[in-house]
Formats: structure tokens, sequence, C-alpha cells
């Protein structure tokens, strides 16, 4: 038997656009600006399996072709009100802005939905300025999310009605009366589910009833640009986001948990997701992409960029040295600290999870390039604070000496690149052809003893320091 075993993934997309806007009636502090719009926008997908995984020749397979689409019609409106401006001479207020968005969108698979945002900027002297915003916006399901095959899949469960899971609840006599409700003859201190030690068969993949995500977020911030240092900018950022109904690939044990311990089981829509026979063993199950989890997250970020010609600089002790073209040094500062990050399942409230190696408290890039007439040279330094061995603080390490230790050092790790702009330098070559020699984990940072064994390490670590070479144009 042959035939083509080449899986294949088609993606359509067509949108078509229609939007007007420009000045709507002039104010004392300039004019007031608007734009509204249409977008139509429709997509479709086809997974189509290759013969080694539409038939059953693996514990995989096999797995149907699977599609589908939708369609949204969305129409906007955005307007930009000026309300004080440096003309108008207020000792008090240079400046102040008002801005706002709406969008109503109508999506034929996922729902509809109204988002809107809404923010103001001002500016009380020259040199500092103040932004804030408040929206509400959706992200629709991906067609991936939507339409991915269902493949048959084997799976353990932690069965939330096994006598050794049944006291673990968040309110324990809610999962033990749910269960009692679910398997005839049930037993909590004796009901042994074959699940926990044994496979099922089961399907997981895309679900076509999945909706919206919805988030709820708002942001104040400050820009500092001190006139007396010229391309001198300071900016100070709070971020607050709360999202639900967030799309989350979940198993079994998760949608169990969120049944069982629900207040009104079975109405829960996890509770649909398994069969059990006659004596509650689980014998079917679905699993895959659900709206199931809350996200709560706030971070602070700092950034400074400071750029200047280096003439400049050396003019000032030289005047033959400050009317050569020296190039231009920029100096690029981020930092991020985020205050909270929470995410909740099925609607079991998970610890803060900042803290450890992949959310630490502090991280930063520091970023230094000059650039010359044909040439730049490029510095970039990772850095992120020492990290908790996990996030709520309870794994510890002993050394020989017997002292406790809870993380592992901060990280540094150091890239440089150079480039080159070279002319054409053959007949039919581009104009400008760019080389470019790279440097990567420059010290050539490796992870010590404790950092090695929690894997709080990147792969530039693993691979040490590394040399490239490009060669780009464009024909």
């Amino acid at each position: 038997v042959t035939g083509d075993n080449m899986s294949q993934s088609d993606i359509e997309q067509s949108i078509f656009t229609l939007n007007f806007g420009g000045d709507l009636f002039e104010l004392p502090a300039g004019w007031m600006a608007f734009n509204v719009g249409y977008e139509n926008r429709e997509e479709k997908a086809l997974f189509t399996p290759g013969l080694s995984v539409s038939v059953p020749l693996t514990r995989a397979t096999p797995y149907p072709e699977t599609g589908g689409q939708y369609e949204t019609d969305e129409v906007y409106a955005e307007v930009v009100i000026p309300l004080v401006s440096a003309g108008m001479d207020w000792s008090f207020l240079e400046f102040a802005e008002l801005n706002g968005a709406f969008r109503q969108i109508e999506n034929t698979l996922a729902g509809d939905a109204d988002v809107w945002t809404v923010g103001m900027r001002f500016s009380p002297i020259r040199d500092i300025s103040f932004r804030a915003n408040y929206t509400e916006s959706i992200r629709a399901p991906s067609l991936v999310e939507l339409f991915a095959p269902q493949q048959q899949v084997f799976g353990f469960a932690s069965d939330p009605c096994d006598n050794r899971f049944v006291s673990d609840g968040p309110v324990p006599q809610t999962r033990a009366a749910n269960c009692a409700q679910d398997i005839a003859g049930y037993d909590p201190a004796t009901f042994v589910s074959n699940i926990v030690n044994a496979t099922a068969i089961g399907k997981s993949g895309g679900n076509p009833n999945l909706s919206n995500e919805s988030a709820e977020s708002y942001a104040i911030g400050m820009t500092i640009e001190p006139r007396w240092v010229e391309n001198l900018l300071f900016t100070a950022d709070y971020i607050n986001i709360e999202l639900t109904d967030a799309i989350q690939n979940l198993g079994l044990t998760q949608l169990m948990e969120s049944c069982y311990d629900s207040s009104t089981f079975p109405a829960s829509s996890s509770c649909g997701a398994w069969t059990r026979d006659g004596g509650g063993q689980v014998i079917d199950f679905t699993t895959g992409q659900a709206n199931a989890a809350l996200f709560d997250y706030e971070q602070v970020e700092f950034s400074i960029n400071y750029d200047f010609q280096i003439a400049d600089l050396f003019g000032k002790f030289s005047d033959s040295w400050g009317s050569q073209d020296l190039g231009n040094f920029l100096t690029r500062v981020r930092v991020n600290h985020p205050l909270e990050r929470r995410i909740s399942v099925v609607g079991e409230p998970n610890d803060n999870t900042i803290g450890g190696y992949i959310d630490p408290e502090w991280s930063a890039t520091f970023d230094f390039m000059w650039t010359g007439e044909n040439s730049r040279l490029a510095w970039r330094t990772l850095w992120q604070d020492d990290a908790l061995l996990d996030p709520a603080g309870d794994d510890l390490f002993e050394d020989p000496n017997g002292n406790e230790i809870l993380k592992s050092d901060a990280r540094f790790i150091t890239n440089l690149t150079y480039s080159y702009r070279l002319p054409a330098f053959f007949a039919g070559a581009p104009e400008e052809t760019t080389l470019q020699l790279g440097i990567g984990n420059i010290f050539d940072r490796e992870p010590d003893l404790i950092q090695e064994s929690r894997g709080h390490y990147g792969n530039a670590e693993l691979l040490g320091r590394t040399f490239s070479f490009t060669v780009q144009g464009n024909w």
C-alpha cells in the first residue's frame, strides 16, 4: 500500500479594510483628529494528515482530516483631542491631550465583543510628561487552537475521586460529595482509580467551542527629557493586566479537579471531558484547549536612552577632532521588575511565580552601540538577578558546610557584533552588502553546580562562546 505521507496544514486569510480619517475641527489647543473604519476578515484552516498518521499504525494514530473557518466584521473609531498646547502659554501646564478608541467585533465562532481604550498625556513643564490609559481588550482563539486535529493519546490522571486524592481539594467535603454523586456505590476510603497507575485511551487537540480571551489593563508612565542634556531620555512605566478566560492546553487531572471541586457540579463544562464505566473507571477522555485560566500581572519598567556624536564630545577639547566624523554612540538600558504574576487554572490559585529563574524579580538589557559611516559595533549584556530554586522559596540545597542555599547566582551573558557595509564588489552584486561577525557569550560563561542541577541556564551557557559570520544583501 502506498500513499502520500506528508501531513499538510493549509491556512488562508482574506482581509478587507476601509478607513477614513483626518482633522475634525479646530480647538484652542489644536485640531481634533479622528479615524473611523471597517474591517472584514475571513480565516480558514485545513489540517490534512499523511498516510502514516491517518491509519492505525502507532499509539497516537489515526486522526482524521480536520478544519474549519470563521469570519469577523469589525467597525472602529479613534479620536485625539488636544486640550492644552505650548502656544497657549499656561504657566502650570505645557501640554495635555485625550485619546480614545472603540471597536465593535462580531466573530461568527468566538462570539461578539466591544473593546475600547481611553488615555491621556500631559506635561506640566517641557522636560517632563506623564501618560495613562485604561483598556478592555480581547484575543480571539487561533485557527490551530480551534481546529488542530484530535489525535489519540494515552494518559494517566490523579483522579480526584481516588482515595489517595479525595481529601486534597480546597474543600474536601465538596470533592467527596461530587464523587459520590457521580460514581455508584462510591466509598472515598477504598475507591481506587485505575487511571492513576494505568493509562486510558483518549483524544487531545483543538476545540472549536473556544471563546475569546478577555483582558482589562491600565498603565501609568512618565518621560523625562532634560533640555540641558540633548538626546537623553528616561522613562518609567507601571503596567497592570488581568486576563480572564485565557486559553490553556489542559490535562485530564486539571479537568477532573475543576469538575469535582466545583460547587455547581455537574454543570461545570469540564465535567463532560471523560467517561466512566459502571465501576467508576475512566474509559475515555478528551483533553486539549479550553478557556480555563486567569492571569494577574503587574510590572514596572525603566529605560534610559542616550546618544551623541563622538565628535561633539572630543570637540570640547580639540577643534580638529570636533570637525571630524567619528560616528555616533548610543547607550540604551532596559530594566524590568515584575511585582506580581499569578496564574489560576480552572479556579485553583497558584503561588506567585516571581523570583524563580524563568521569572526573575529583576532583569535588564544593556546596549552600547557605535555607528560609523559604513560600520557598526554593538555590545549587549543580558542580566538577571539571583533566582530562588523554586518561586515559593521552599526548595533548598545544603553545601558541604551544612549551609542552606535557597538561590542560584545572578547571570550575565554578553554578546558582541561588528558589521561592515561594502559597496557592490562585482558586477550584478547588490549596491550594498553587509558583512557581520558575531561573538556570542563572549566571556564563555558556564553554569555553576547549583545552576546546572536546577536547570538555571540557557542555550548560551550550553554552547559556550560561539562565533558567527554572515553575509547579507538584497538582489
